[in-house]
């Protein structure tokens, strides 16, 4: 939330360029079987839709901006997995590169993995803007490195009394005091439940539409790879005929 006050106020003017990952190693080995794996439960794609969902969510939420078209090259580093018993073939990507473009002709690319060794659950997103850049990594959630060219860099610690206003709200503990992962999924469930409770409560969950429009996108990525090319995220199948 500080992050994205800080670029709809453009405190450092707008974001030109954004790069980012979402990497984890608990898909490693060819023995690593899991219901994700299978087509049939989950769907055809496995590391995008799972993890990459959840990048390319962050970014649309934090910018304001919309995704509108993609380029993927996707990897299965195993072609069969062990599940016990027997070899399961295996024709989801356990890995990817993405190119981004979004609606206001900002730039971005992510790599997104499950077979990295010794990244356990590494999200993290640099924006590059006028004046500054922004880099927030969820495994120290507690700091927002702000780079800058011709001053000391800065590390913006979470602090209440330090955060800009609708970033507040959302520290419940003391500075020093470490909040993450958890208090992330309770602020959600008391904006989402303080909003039924009271409609002129501003909504800062996803919608329906907007998960929608994230399977869109991971369909897109799908398709590009497929394809070997850039790909319209509303430019669907019957929109092509």
């Amino acid at each position: 939330m500080q992050m994205k006050d800080m670029v709809h106020h453009q405190e450092h003017g707008a974001p030109h360029l954004i790069r980012g990952s979402y990497m984890q190693d608990w898909m490693l080995y060819e023995g690593d079987y899991n219901w994700r794996s299978d087509v049939s439960i989950n769907g055809s794609s496995r590391a995008v839709a799972d993890i990459g969902s959840h990048w390319i969510d962050t970014v649309q939420h934090i910018t304001g901006d919309q995704i509108t078209s993609v380029f993927a090259d996707l990897s299965t580093v195993h072609p069969e997995r062990y599940d016990g018993s027997k070899m399961i073939p295996i024709t989801t990507e356990d890995a990817g590169l993405i190119l981004l473009r979004f609606a206001s002709g900002l730039k971005a690319s992510f790599v997104i993995s499950q077979v990295t060794a010794g990244r356990k659950n590494h999200f993290d997103m640099e924006l590059s803007l006028t004046d500054a850049s922004y880099y927030w990594n969820q495994e120290k959630p507690n700091r927002l490195w702000i780079g800058k060219r011709n001053e000391t860099n800065a590390e913006l610690l979470k602090d209440a009394s330090l955060l800009n206003t609708p970033a507040q709200h959302l520290a419940h503990y003391p500075g020093g005091h470490q909040e993450g992962w958890p208090d992330a999924l309770k602020n959600l469930f008391d904006n989402f439940y303080s909003s039924v409770n009271d409609t002129t409560v501003k909504k800062e969950y996803a919608t329906f539409e907007q998960g929608h429009y994230v399977m869109k996108i991971v369909e897109a990525i799908k398709r590009s790879h497929e394809e070997e090319q850039w790909v319209r995220v509303n430019d669907d199948e019957e929109e092509r005929k």
